[in-house]
């Protein structure tokens, strides 16, 4: 779910602890997503946040 909603593969941080500290974020971030209670999708959801 993380690679199809935030695009992990495409992701370009690769150094140190980098992505080890951003991935909890947006483990974080797509809870959050998922608990709002609008029925609209996902990335609806991602745009509108941003």
């Amino acid at each position: 779910m993380l690679d199809v909603q935030f695009r992990e593969d495409d992701c370009r941080i690769r150094k140190k602890n980098a992505p080890a500290n951003s991935s909890p974020v947006r483990r974080a971030a797509l809870n959050a997503l998922r608990g709002a209670p609008s029925k609209d999708s996902l990335k609806s959801k991602r745009l509108i946040a941003g």
